[in-house]
């Protein structure tokens, strides 16, 4: 039995940024009433932070869906009520500490860290549990290094950057933490149990399968607020919900064997759940390691109470994942755009409605993701995020008409860019290579171009949409503006790969290809005129307004004019 230790409504482990720049840490009660002065969370990762704001929501849950900023006790029942609500909170500025404390302190004794009978967000059990057959159920020890995402060490391998002094052994600060992030985004269970009776086939958490993506503002407060959704798809209420905290489950052998996902009712049911099952076992003031007794299997179809997460259509409607090697802003229409019949995230629409219905009127405004890749699901190879700043008018009605067009305009930017696939290919076979089985003549040219086309245009992009403001922008100037960039971007690239090619390449060879009669000449020079006519019937417009803006003629198909050279810098 543990005596209890740490309550975290009252002890400092979240890590925050203030406004002279510098991290504090405080309790998960200092949090909330002080969010208004503090930048954001500050967190060793930023899926780390993310699980944290995903904890400060749920109380924020807890609280103002039953009580009014004034402690009354008055339940949310319609669409009205939700947007009241949320507005007069957002009209304070800050958080109001009277139903904060009065709530979480309920529930006091579910926030030890340690604790004889509920360890928060932990299992504890009397006795050992045991299976109907009387064998004893085994749990598997994980050491503290492999609780830290920062570390995550796997035997003596390490998996990520290694930031601390002492890897065995965790403060409970620390520990409090990287017991989020574990039912987040742990690895999923590996190696063999032995003659051991353990729970397996769990996989990995909620988190870690999703395409996360959240809203941030000036500050934590205005943070909070931008994810404290409180409608559904439908724009109807959540039902209340019962936190972790607010449940009392018996905790027995078929708990931990009940790997099963039951759907929770709203966001705030889904931030609190245990997608892991563990304990956590310390000495003195330090974190040694825990014991992983079991998990929960989730289940993604249509899950719109989860509002923090890209979709998806196929048969359900499923999480859509980031990845690593993909800007956010490529993936604007997945995240602004209802194409497809996939839904918003919920975040996303939210926003729309505080201005739509609302009347709210925010400035630019910044989403967020984040993720991690998995080597086998059982190591964390790597943990990314990216962030995207828009003016928050395109969410709303104005804004309407902007978001297929930017959506759109990206399509033909990747239209564009897979040009280079072809241009690559045509200077590899002027330059002697041919296609073969399962491969293309200039493949990781092609690769390596596109990539640098990407990060080229990665900063103008960003750039250009924060400058978008619905009320007062050109949609046709601004779509051409940014067609012109494309163009001049990937015409340097192009002119750029025709230099490296050699002599070789501008002499060319014959080639007669396959289930082709006669042979095709290839050369350096004929493969820059069909990428630049590409180009130029792909991005039709740009050059033309280029030239009407500085007073050019308007000689079409001159791709050798010259024009200031693009600079890649917003």
């Amino acid at each position: 039995m543990q005596d209890k230790a740490f309550n975290l409504l009252h002890e400092p482990w979240i890590v925050v940024l203030n406004g002279e720049g510098m991290t504090e840490t405080v309790s998960l009660l200092t949090a909330l009433e002080r969010a208004h002065e503090f930048v954001g969370l500050a967190g060793e990762l930023p899926t780390q932070d993310v699980t944290i704001l995903r904890l400060l929501l749920a109380a924020l849950y807890g609280t103002f869906v039953r009580e009014d900023i004034h402690g009354n006790h008055k339940t949310i029942r319609t669409s009205q009520e939700a947007l009241e609500r949320w507005l007069s909170l957002w009209k304070l500025g800050r958080f109001p500490t009277g139903p904060i404390q009065r709530y979480l302190g309920t529930y006091i004794e579910r926030f030890y860290l340690f604790h004889p009978k509920h360890p928060f967000y932990q299992v504890a059990f009397p006795e050992p549990p045991q299976d109907t057959d009387g064998k004893e159920i085994s749990f598997t020890w994980k050491y503290a290094c492999e609780l830290a995402g920062d570390v995550a060490e796997s035997g003596n391998v390490p998996r990520l950057f290694a930031g601390r002094r002492d890897t065995n052994k965790l403060s409970f600060a620390e520990a409090a933490r990287w017991l989020l992030y574990t039912h987040a985004f742990g690895v999923a269970p590996a190696g063999s149990p032995g003659n051991k009776r353990v729970i397996k086939g769990y996989g990995l958490p909620w988190l870690s399968q999703l395409g996360i993506i959240w809203a941030t503002g000036d500050n934590l407060f205005e943070t909070l607020m931008f994810n404290f959704v409180l409608l559904d798809q439908r724009d109807n209420p959540w039902p209340v919900g019962d936190m972790y905290w607010e449940a009392h489950e018996e905790l027995t052998a078929d708990t931990i064997k009940d790997i099963a996902f039951h759907p929770p009712r709203s966001p705030a049911e889904l931030y609190t759940m245990q997608f892991r099952r563990i304990r956590l076992q310390r000495e003195e003031r330090g974190v040694t390691g825990y014991e992983l007794w079991s998990g929960i299997v989730p289940d993604f179809r249509d899950a719109f109470y989860e509002p923090m997460t890209v979709w998806r259509k196929k048969d359900n409607t499923l999480p859509k994942k980031h990845s690593s090697e993909k800007q956010m802003w490529r993936d604007f229409a997945a995240i602004f755009s209802e194409e497809d019949g996939a839904e918003l995230p919920g975040v996303v629409r939210w926003i729309h409605t505080l201005q739509s219905e609302g009347g709210v009127q925010l400035p630019l405004i910044r989403f967020h993701t984040a993720g991690v890749n998995y080597t086998k699901n059982t190591a964390i190879e790597h943990v990314f995020a990216d962030s995207l700043k828009i003016n928050a008018g395109l969410l709303s009605e104005l804004g309407e008409a902007w978001i297929p067009r930017i959506s759109n305009l990206l399509k033909i930017t990747d239209k564009s860019v897979r040009l280079l696939d072809t241009l690559a290919s045509d200077l590899a076979k002027a330059s002697g290579d041919s296609d073969g089985p399962g491969r293309r003549a200039g493949e990781a040219i092609g690769r390596a171009a596109k990539a640098e086309a990407y990060f080229k245009l990665d900063m103008p992009f960003r750039s250009w949409l924060a400058g978008i403001d619905p009320s007062k922008t050109d949609k046709t100037e601004a779509e051409q503006s940014w067609r012109y960039l494309v163009q001049r971007v990937l015409q340097e690239i192009g002119e750029e790969m025709v230099y490296r090619a050699g002599n070789k390449a501008m002499v060319g060879r014959w080639v007669l290809r396959r289930n082709m009669r006669e042979p095709e000449h290839f050369s350096a020079s004929a493969a820059l005129a069909k990428f630049r006519n590409g180009l130029h019937k792909m991005l039709k417009g740009g050059l033309i307004y280029e030239r009407a803006k500085h007073g050019r003629s308007n000689k079409e198909g001159d791709a050798k004019e010259n024009h200031p050279p693009i600079d890649a810098r917003p």
